[in-house]
């Protein structure tokens, strides 16, 4: 059998149809207003594995069947395991909305079954077998849209029904992308309470979301009598379910589109999940192209290396709505063996030299030697696909290396607290800190080329005259050259230090004024770096030391010496993996994807190699093995418009349940922080101390490396976040506030190398503090004080 019609799936076995459908033809079946399906068994998807394409019969059968349906279609996974009582695998599989023709929904059949068997859904449902079933239904276009609950889902309270609704398509709604309204309706009386939400955006159904007119942000979704009416198709549905059931229904201008059933603790494990948003890592909305390529290795890597280190975590999945980057924490399936996890995070600095950089740079290599210009169409096909699987098991390497790292440092913190006690919270870290690694020689190779430059007599050239124009210059000076040349140098090492690990972001090595730029910034805050190296070193020295004196214990005292030994050696990798993995990695397949680009732009598909980026994977897969196909200009075009309207919105920190700041692991907390965890009182913004000692000065807002020329020595950076593409400016700023992270996130851990008074996890501190404005900074209270604007 190829296609079940929607009124037939109730007569066959659930585990041919799945949960979704199975509810679908229930809602159906009790005469509720249900849009118009049929169903692709999982025999179909099993015929699929086979081929990797859909059979003759299963042509047909798809031919004759879609006739019937009004597009727009929507393609939606149903597999055995979804939407049941027990687990809902939400998000684990594909659905693809607003599909139309018979061309696009092949490939959304075919997309939904290649994620079947990816990474994150295969951890999702470890032993379980993966058989998918789709159903094929009219999606019906909406203005307005939203959710029903027979049972508040929260609480478990039943004397109300609760809606929530938004302007726009559902996809806002059940994302979290938009915050939307709550209507609470009595199941007796049918009276109606309403919180009306602000409201910017609405989901546009393609991914994207689109600006609301103001006259309709904080106008009300639903009238009262449009509540009641959607209320009571609520309740007709829970009566329909089997006693002890009650139904969560999704309703689109009243029309229900699906249903789960749901006893209160099923429901919030299959439905309500927290998916979080980390600023210190996507500060900006994402390209499609990178999402599906780096963001989903990101996911699928460190499930992997949770996995196979047997971390106490399970990793994460990752998704993205409305432009925006979310994680999902999951729970691992294994037992956690903590002295296993311990020897493995302690022998972390020799596995990285004996095994994993060699096969790091193995991958980085073979990235580079991608030419997708070059073949025919399978061949770029394969090309692709190699890309993919290259990209993610370097993400898979990269989190085999992080996460022993971060666990070492908390073994040294443990141990000790066990000996001394907790005097404070950054005085364990105090033993690792300024430790050589990859980014403290890159600085050093900037500060070496300015001391160059200031030798030859051009630091005036650089120091003056704006980047391209100072470019120029130093190209028709022999000494200049020799400059330029010493910069060639530092780019080809490093020249993969990018703003952003987002794939569309050019890197340094494209824009070589990145780099003058950080030049200018040494030779205009002139330093003696190499002795600040020793200082640093020596005040490190001496703090272990003294911390081995402490302990009277002679065989007590090897120990401890034993594992600070082992911690210094693995604590450098933390900044000089990105040095191997996420800049030139990153960097080699930006660059091989900007090949798939020309090959496009040859074709007369897109305008600009750049533009392969506004793509989703699966587009650039059919695009590349559909030689000169049709024109992708408006896509792209519609594709950056989104994105634009995504970097005017304000990203919520959380979708779903929020967590309580105490249910935050505290490692967890340290590099990330937590959300809503600052505290703002009028010109007073408290966030978490980061790195010890106050400061004042004239705050300078830096939204990224462009904003670098601004910042004068002395001043106190107020930024969302920092990179390693940031070091050069620790040495010139004399205090530091970000949005984001934690005492252990990259800025808490630089700052404390150079000594700069920093507060982290401010929130609100970049759109509250005015650049130019007087603010002071204390490094151990984490009080940031606005004083004078």
């Amino acid at each position: 059998m190829t296609v079940a019609r929607l009124e037939d799936v109730l007569r066959l076995d659930p585990g041919t149809v799945g949960g979704k459908a199975s509810g679908l033809a229930r809602l159906a079946e009790l005469g509720l207003p249900t849009p118009p399906a049929f169903v692709l068994p999982t025999e179909v998807h099993a015929r699929w594995r086979l081929r990797e394409h859909l059979d003759e019969s299963d042509w047909r059968g798809l031919t004759e069947a879609v006739r019937e349906l009004e597009e727009p279609l929507a393609v939606r996974s149903s597999a055995a395991d979804e939407d049941t009582a027990g687990r809902s695998a939400a998000g684990q599989y594909e659905s693809v909305m607003g599909v139309r023709g018979f061309d696009q929904l092949v490939a959304a059949i075919e997309a939904c079954y290649r994620a079947v068997d990816s990474q994150r859904a295969r951890t999702y449902r470890g032993e379980r077998d993966g058989a998918m079933a789709l159903v094929v239904q009219r999606e019906v276009p909406s203005d307005r849209a939203g959710v029903g609950f027979s049972v508040d889902p929260l609480t478990g309270a039943d004397a109300h029904v609760l809606l929530e609704a938004a302007f726009g398509h559902g996809e806002g709604v059940v994302s979290g992308l938009v915050t939307p309204d709550r209507y609470w309706v009595d199941r007796v009386h049918g009276a109606v309470r309403a919180r009306v939400a602000e409201k910017s955006v609405a989901a546009d159904g393609r991914g994207g979301v689109v600006e609301l007119p103001s006259e309709r942000r904080a106008a009300r979704v639903l009238r009262d009598d449009e509540a009641v009416r959607i209320a009571d198709l609520v309740l007709e549905a829970e009566r329909g379910f089997d006693a002890g059931r009650r139904g969560v229904l999704h309703g689109r201008r009243g029309v229900l589109a699906g249903a789960v059933p749901a006893n209160h603790d099923a429901f919030m494990t299959a439905q309500v999940e927290t998916w979080t948003f980390d600023p210190s890592h996507y500060p900006e909305p994402m390209s499609p192209l990178s999402a599906d390529v780096w963001l989903s290795a990101m996911g699928e890597g460190i499930q992997s290396a949770a996995r196979e280190l047997g971390a106490p975590f399970g990793g994460f999945t990752t998704k993205l709505h409305g432009g925006w980057a979310y994680e999902h924490e999951l729970e691992p399936d294994w037992a956690f063996d903590s002295e296993h996890f311990e020897r493995t995070a302690l022998g972390i600095a020799e596995r990285w030299e004996r095994e994993y950089r060699p096969r790091v740079e193995e991958i980085t290599t073979e990235l580079r030697s991608l030419r997708p210009e070059r073949p025919p169409a399978v061949e770029a096909g394969a090309l692709l696909d190699r890309l993919v699987a290259l990209v993610l098991e370097q993400w898979r390497l990269h989190f085999l290396t992080v996460i022993p790292v971060h666990a070492a440092r908390e073994v040294l913190h443990d141990a000790w607290v066990e000996r001394f006690g907790k005097q404070g919270e950054l005085e364990p870290y105090e033993l690792i800190a300024g430790l050589p690694n990859e980014t403290l020689e890159a600085d050093q190779q900037l500060w070496a080329i300015a001391e160059r430059a200031r030798e030859l007599d051009v630091a005036d050239v650089i120091m003056e005259l704006p980047t391209a124009a100072a470019l120029e210059r130093l190209r028709a000076l022999q000494a200049g050259r020799e400059v330029l040349a010493a910069l060639d140098r530092y780019l080809l090492r490093f020249g993969g230090r990018s703003r952003l690990h987002e794939l569309s972001e050019p890197r340094d090595a494209e824009d070589p004024g990145r780099a003058l730029g950080g030049v200018r910034l040494f030779l205009e805050r002139p330093r003696d770096l190499p002795a600040e190296r020793r200082a640093r070193m020596e005040e490190r020295d001496r703090l272990q030391a003294e911390s081995l004196t402490r302990i009277e214990d002679e065989s007590e005292r090897a120990r401890f010496a034993e594992l600070l030994e082992q911690v210094v050696a693995a604590v450098p990798l933390e900044e000089t993996h990105t040095y191997y993995i996420d800049y030139p990695g990153l960097q080699a397949t930006r660059e091989a994807l900007l090949g798939f680009g020309r090959r496009l732009v040859a074709e007369a598909r897109l305008d600009a190699a750049a533009d392969v980026f506004m793509l989703r994977l699966a587009e650039l897969r059919e695009a590349v093995l559909e030689e000169h196909g049709p024109g992708l200009h408006a896509l792209v075009a519609e594709r950056r418009r989104q994105l634009e309207v995504a970097k005017a919105a304000s990203p919520s920190p959380y979708l779903g349940p929020h967590p309580e700041p105490d249910e935050v692991p505290s490692s967890v907390a340290k590099f990330y922080g937590v959300a809503g965890s600052a505290r703002v009182e009028e010109d007073l913004i408290v966030g978490t101390g980061a790195s010890a000692g106050s400061a004042e000065g004239t705050a300078r807002v830096v939204h990224g490396t462009e904003d670098f020329e601004r910042v004068e020595r002395g001043d106190v950076l107020v930024c969302t976040t920092t990179t390693p593409a940031w070091t050069p400016l620790f040495g010139a700023i004399g205090g530091l506030v970000t949005d984001t992270g934690g005492i252990l996130s990259h800025a808490a851990v630089v700052a404390r190398e150079y000594g700069v008074p920093t507060v982290v996890g401010a929130e609100v501190a970049t759109r509250l503090i005015p650049d130019g404005a007087r603010v002071s900074v204390d490094g151990e209270t984490g009080e940031v004080r606005i004083l004078r604007r």
